[in-house]
């Protein structure tokens, strides 16, 4: 039986930590190419942005978005990577994107967060009443300014249904090592995490 390919969006903005996107990215694309399980199902990856302008990642390097949110499809999963506060601040009390990360979170199979990527979720209103975790350091934070969400601390990633929110960085290669056995299997996953040699 054919299937669809698998819908990765990956939302960038100004600011954001280059890691929190490339590490899920990296897992997907290895999938996609190493294992028989991607190559048959087939996963597509964007990157999205308010405008397909290009985009300055906290780290200097520049990513030029696939599309923009306008024009963006519902994806089958929607990860939101991190920032430190000072860019963070901007990007998440944005309506618009707020809008269209609801949007996608009511239509799609998983709507995830990396790190402080959480912080969309949260001001969205997509966490009340959920298990949520996030950098380390930001745990507290979080559980002070946004009483409805129950933080889990020091936890690599933590799934709610269909929100998964992972912790700093490189938690979010675990989040997305975790999505491959999910829609691919157990067998893609270990190959995928055996390719790319993590071992947290």
């Amino acid at each position: 039986m054919k299937h669809n390919p698998l819908t990765i969006g990956v939302y960038t903005y100004n600011g954001m930590d280059l890691l929190d996107a490339t590490g899920p990215i990296e897992v997907f694309t290895y999938a996609a190419h190493q294992t028989p399980q991607g190559r048959e199902r087939g996963i597509q990856i964007d990157t999205i942005a308010d405008t397909k302008e290009p985009i300055q990642t906290y780290s200097g390097v520049t990513i030029v978005p696939t599309t923009s949110i306008k024009h963006a499809p519902l994806y089958d999963v929607l990860i939101l990577p991190g920032a430190p506060e000072s860019e963070l601040i901007q990007a998440v009390s944005n309506k618009q994107t707020q809008t269209w990360i609801t949007k996608q979170a009511q239509g799609n199979q998983y709507t995830t967060s990396v790190c402080t990527g959480v912080y969309f979720l949260a001001y969205a209103g997509l966490l009340n009443g959920k298990k949520a975790t996030t950098h380390h350091k930001s745990c507290d934070f979080l559980a002070t300014h946004f009483p409805a969400i129950h933080v889990q601390t020091h936890k690599r990633f933590v799934v709610d249904q269909t929100i998964i929110t992972s912790g700093g960085v490189t938690s979010g290669i675990d989040m997305a090592l975790y999505l491959v056995e999910t829609f691919l299997g157990q067998a893609a996953a270990d190959r995928v995490k055996d390719g790319i040699e993590f071992n947290p």
